[in-house]
């Protein structure tokens, strides 16, 4: 169990470091905008994926992987997506509320006319979408506490 923990944790701290630079252009990263959000994403899960396959292959894994035998069941497909759907549809939930969010007021401020003044500020892109997020993260937490 420690090994899975600490390339989950390895992972995150690698996506947490790379998605920044891919996106504001850090370093000797090339700047990506949002795409970079995405690349920092596939390249540190998809590392920890790769690490974790090569361990479960290799003689010091307690499982031993092998197609032998191996027949697929319609029937355990549908119980796993009976449990599954449900939970994958909250996550989704999630994440399209805050995406709707954030466009909400972004084109509030469009609307009002006040975007011009908004970008004619010293604050950078990632400060005024983040000073956008909180209010709406806060009633998300207080919901959260609620429910």
């Amino acid at each position: 169990m420690a090994l899975p923990a600490a390339v989950t944790a390895g992972s995150a701290v690698i996506y947490l470091a790379l998605a920044p630079a891919l996106v504001l252009g850090w370093g000797p990263f090339p700047r990506l905008g949002v795409a970079g959000t995405a690349t920092a994403n596939v390249t540190a899960f998809g590392a920890a994926t790769l690490v974790l396959a090569i361990y479960l292959c290799s003689s010091r894994s307690p499982v031993r992987l092998s197609l032998r035998g191996l027949r697929l069941r319609r029937e355990l497909f549908w119980e796993i997506l009976r449990v599954g759907a449900p939970g994958s549809l909250n996550t989704i939930l999630t994440n399209l509320t805050v995406v709707l969010m954030t466009g909400l007021a972004i084109t509030r401020e469009q609307e009002r006319g006040t975007m011009e003044n908004l970008l004619s500020t010293p604050a950078t892109a990632l400060e005024v979408m983040t000073g956008k997020i909180i209010p709406y993260v806060l009633i998300g937490l207080v919901q959260v506490t609620l429910v």
